[in-house]
């Protein structure tokens, strides 16, 4: 084994640690939130639902409350209510920050994990430096919908979803 090998070896263990901990951190959160959720305004709450429902739901982009009303209307514009049942999805201003923060850890494990398959391979240093950018750059984009629905349900689990409203026609 060379020494970019062993170098990109001890990065890739190391990264192993920090998301496993990471995971370990959001696997609690989630924990709390489901323990301490909230009935919200229609009495349906997140008990009632089971947790593969509410995964399958923000797999799909769909509203975790009623599972019928799309989150995007376009890949890149998320709705602000559920079009079935009026939902508020993000209520305060600053909920774009997890998934921002999510997205970005998409695409910095893309990169090392790109970085470290390239470095094995005993590529140059060009393409050792520009696989990573590009995969980074198209994962975080990939991510995007997905984090921002995995964040919602999320705040629906912590009772941070806005209310409903009348449904738009």
């Amino acid at each position: 084994m060379t020494t970019d090998q062993e170098i990109a070896l001890s990065i890739a263990i190391s990264f192993g640690v920090i998301v496993l901990l990471a995971g370990l951190g959001a696997t609690a959160i989630i924990a709390i939130g489901w323990s301490e959720r909230e009935e919200n305004n229609a009495g349906e709450t997140a008990a009632a639902l089971p947790p593969g429902i509410l995964i399958k739901r923000a797999l799909a982009r769909t509203c975790p409350i009623c599972g019928r009303g799309a989150m995007f209307s376009s890949y890149w514009e998320m709705r602000k209510v559920c079009p079935s049942c009026g939902a508020q999805f993000w209520k305060n201003e600053g909920e774009w920050v997890g998934p921002a923060v999510i997205d970005y850890a998409v695409a910095a494990a893309v990169a090392v994990v790109t970085w470290t398959v390239l470095a094995f391979a005993g590529a140059n240093w060009i393409v050792q430096l520009a696989f990573p950018i590009v995969a980074a750059f198209a994962s975080g984009i990939a991510a995007i919908p997905w984090t921002r629905s995995l964040w919602t349900l999320f705040l629906f689990l912590n009772g941070e979803m806005g209310s409903r409203q009348t449904p738009p026609a």
